[in-house]
């Protein structure tokens, strides 16, 4: 006798017919790449509403800054739309220069020209974090390296052109560049720690799914009949020697089906009910 083609897991609909894969983790990376992108394209549109702000006000007499933000909301979003999603490779690539190289250069040029009256630098934590989330721990510590030698770059320029103490200015430049290692080496550590559960739970989620085929092969070879049945007396599960026990329609009804369609099941139902009555 063979089963009926549409029958249904002993364990559930998902877990028992297709092993998991290693999909999960991409598209959870897919997801994680998108929120970035999607945050430069947000960063990009705020410094366009800021820089038309600081013009309209007179508060700016530079046009090529907008201009400048404009370019770097055109070319995040044509990253965002048109670039696949994938990791940073180990080295300063192409990759690394479209997404991080360009936050790096645009956030540091709009410190240089308008540093004395914004403070881009906490813009600088966005390339940073997403060179140690996307990439590893020593292209995020490049990163953040190459962010700390622009900083005291500005504020050593600052210094030659302003006959001010710049001493403040070379501190803060200092302690950004030391928050920026900081958010690198956390930002790759837990990046690593996620990785390593999601292949840690890959492997458990194998190990239960060849686990529970054992389990239904062992019940659909038994000789005595098994039957899943709810509160309702719908069957959900049967094997082959409950349905040829039954005879009739279970021979080839596809679950869920009823055992009190069936004047002969009757007695089963009764006992299924009662069952119930003593559990509950």
């Amino acid at each position: 006798m063979q089963a009926p083609s549409e029958a249904v897991s002993w364990f559930g609909p998902d877990m028992s017919r297709d092993p998991p894969s290693q999909s999960a983790p991409v598209a959870e990376f897919v997801r994680l790449w998108r929120g970035f992108m999607t945050a430069r394209v947000t960063v990009g549109a705020v410094l366009i509403a800021l820089q038309a702000f600081l013009l309209s006000t007179g508060a700016s007499l530079d046009p090529w800054l907008l201009l400048m933000s404009c370019g770097y909301f055109v070319a995040s979003l044509m990253v965002r739309l048109l670039h696949p999603a994938r990791r940073l490779g180990p080295n300063f690539d192409p990759q690394w220069a479209l997404t991080v190289g360009v936050d790096l250069i645009v956030f540091i040029a709009l410190q240089f020209f308008q540093g004395g009256t914004l403070n881009y630098a906490l813009l600088l934590s966005l390339p940073v974090l997403l060179s140690g989330v996307l990439g590893n721990l020593s292209l995020s510590l490049g990163t953040a390296a190459g962010a700390t030698l622009l900083l005291l770059a500005h504020a050593t320029w600052w210094a030659l052109h302003n006959h001010v103490d710049s001493a403040a200015r070379f501190a803060q430049s200092a302690l950004t560049g030391a928050g920026g290692f900081a958010i690198a080496f956390l930002a790759s550590l837990l990046s690593n720690r996620l990785a390593l559960e999601e292949k840690k739970s890959i492997r458990s989620l194998r190990a239960v799914w060849v686990q529970l085929q054992i389990n239904e092969l062992v019940i659909e070879s038994l000789r005595d009949g098994v039957l899943v049945v709810d509160d309702q007396g719908n069957v959900h599960a049967a094997n082959p020697a409950a349905r040829a026990l039954l005879g009739g329609p279970a021979l080839s009804a596809p679950v869920p089906w009823a055992l009190g369609s069936e004047a002969g099941w009757q007695a089963l139902l009764k006992l299924t009910e009662l069952s119930f009555f003593r559990n509950g």
